[in-house]
């Protein structure tokens, strides 16, 4: 089964890369739990459900131009769940200074 949910979220990632909002939520859980880094600023720790996955897509791309991310790894436990390790960048939109995070 791990294998099948590392396909799942690498598709999901895809599909969010591509603008596909509807086709990220249809390859999510209903009890998906997104975990935002604690130096993140203003943002709730965690997202829940497919709001949560909503709230999520709005965090990131708010705060900068030329979003992008990109998996690093992904590493699946025996059981069902799937761990994303990610590159993100982008220009923050006030200060317009170039960010690259892990």
């Amino acid at each position: 089964m791990s294998q099948e949910n590392v396909e799942v979220v690498r598709n999901a990632f895809d599909a969010f890369t591509r603008g596909d909002t509807e086709g990220v939520l249809r390859l999510c859980d209903e009890n998906i739990v997104i975990t935002q880094p604690p130096e993140l600023p203003g943002a709730t720790r965690q997202q829940r459900g497919h709001s949560g996955v909503l709230e999520a897509f709005a965090i990131w791309p708010e705060r900068w131009d030329h979003y992008r991310i990109e998996i690093s790894q992904i590493v699946a436990d025996p059981g069902d769940y799937v761990v994303v390790a990610t590159r993100q960048g982008g220009r923050g939109k006030p200060s317009g200074v170039e960010v690259r995070a892990r």
